[in-house]
């Protein structure tokens, strides 16, 4: 018959094997230290870690695992733990180091825990080597300094919620954003023309591997409400399981560059609307005048020889050809003192929406801000293509009783089209038709941007916008 003393024996002598079993099957290393800091037990991985033996490190400091540059600051330490000993970490925000038997350091992470046995307080101390983990954050550290310095905006923003995960400096500066400002933004707020949905379909080149990057120039919403023409180049980069969480967009700004290259396209225009006229001049001058001159002459000659009816008749031609002369030359003349002007274009955006008024039901309301004059002659095409696929596409579908057409002209050229109509469901058509896909493919070839939003019973808007 076993007595409540032997039971009571063979409860701690299980307890005690449960402990011991459970100190040896820790992945790393225990040391446990009575209230002197002298170690009374330490496992396997001590062996491992240190390349102490286990049985021989028993009675020694603590401190005889730690650099002797640190172990001062070690005894401080663990001084204070003892006088309130709780669950934590040892040393939180400094960097700490354990000593091999052969002399080397390594960077260790430690937790302590009180053990309290009868009237006995202890502390167990779980080390663990860091060295990897403190080596890659090093690392990484030293790649965030790198793109620090690069003077373009690196900014990584997650696929799935188009939130900003990471910006360096060159962004935070471009954007006026601080980084704890970006944490809460998303993409639409800073490219109001760029949707997560968007910028998806944008870089479907590199999501299906026919291209390692895509660029496009768009429009760049700074903290203070001010929009910034920037070069954006897009990447997907991809993760060491094959998926891909972030876009990486390395963002340029050439507000610079736009304005110059504006302001060169203004005047290489103006080189070729003086020489276009230069040579329509010549080409009056030279031609068609001297041959009506000439016609007028030959039926100077023939008036003497006919009678005085007809003479009369061919006095009169004579006297048109000479005031058709005249005004050629005053023709010629003004065609090198007046200059180009948008009145062409503006007419031809008029006349298309008058021309819709007819089958949309109502006269699309037409405003036109900029000097369009300044465009080139492929993108006014572009531009009145646009507008008629547009409204045509309203008049279609919209059953709408209210349209808006707003032509803007500064640094970029933006068509905004808009309807109150019946709308679409977002998702439910991607450029319904060729005339949109037209209007998409039309914006592409000139660099530009070309976006849908629509929802149920809140009508349309197209949003057409290139570069200039």
């Amino acid at each position: 018959m076993i007595t409540p003393a032997v039971a009571s024996q063979a409860v701690r002598d299980l307890d005690v094997a449960v402990v011991q079993a459970v100190i040896e099957a820790s992945p790393d290393a225990l040391v446990v230290c009575d209230a002197d800091g002298c170690i009374v037990l330490a496992n396997a991985q001590v062996e491992v870690l240190f390349g102490r033996d286990r049985n021989g490190l028993r009675g020694e400091a603590m401190e005889t695992l730690v650099p002797e540059r640190f172990r001062s600051a070690h005894l401080a330490h663990r001084g204070r733990y003892v006088a309130r000993p709780t669950t934590r970490a040892m040393g939180e925000g400094s960097d700490l180091y354990g000593l091999r038997r052969d002399g080397t350091e390594f960077s260790v992470e430690i937790a302590l825990s009180p053990l309290i046995v009868g009237d006995s307080t202890f502390t167990i101390a779980t080390v663990r080597d860091v060295t990897a983990r403190r080596a890659r954050e090093a690392a990484e550290r030293a790649v965030r300094r790198s793109l620090d310095l690069a003077h373009d905006g690196i900014v990584l923003i997650r696929s799935d919620t188009g939130a900003v995960s990471y910006a360096n400096d060159g962004f935070r500066s471009l954007s006026g954003f601080r980084a704890e400002d970006l944490a809460t933004v998303r993409v639409r707020e800073l490219c109001p023309s760029l949707s997560i949905d968007a910028l998806t379909a944008f870089v479907e080149p590199v999501l299906d591997g026919r291209e390692t990057s895509v660029a496009v120039t768009t429009t760049l919403r700074r903290r203070d409400g001010r929009d910034v023409t920037i070069e954006a180049m897009v990447q997907c980069p991809i993760d060491d399981h094959g998926n891909r969480h972030h876009f990486l967009v390395v963002v340029r700004d050439i507000e610079e560059r736009v304005r110059h290259d504006n302001e060169l396209h203004v005047a290489n225009a103006t080189v070729a609307l003086a020489e276009d006229r230069e040579r329509i001049a010549r080409d009056l001058h030279d031609h068609a005048i001297q041959r009506l001159f000439g016609c007028g002459l030959a039926l100077a000659g023939i008036s003497t020889q006919v009678l005085d009816g007809p003479a009369a008749q061919i006095e009169a031609v004579i006297d048109q050809l000479d005031l058709t002369i005249r005004d050629l030359r005053n023709a010629v003349f003004a065609l090198s003192t007046t200059r180009a002007h948008d009145a062409d274009v503006r007419a031809e955006l008029a006349q298309v929406c008058n021309d819709a008024a007819r089958i949309i039901g109502t006269r699309p309301v037409l405003v036109i801000r900029g000097p369009l004059d300044t465009t080139s002659a492929p993108t006014r095409t572009h531009l009145v293509a646009v507008l008629g696929e547009g409204l045509s596409n309203i008049a279609r579908h919209a059953h709408a009783t209210t349209v808006r057409v707003e032509v803007v002209m500064d640094n970029l050229l933006r068509m905004i089209i808009s309807d109150d109509g019946i709308g679409f469901p977002p998702g439910s058509a991607t450029l319904p038709g060729n005339g949109l896909r037209n209007l998409a493919d039309r914006a592409r070839a000139l660099g530009g941007t070309f976006a849908i939003t629509s929802s149920p019973g809140d009508g349309t808007t197209l949003s057409w916008i290139v570069p200039t």
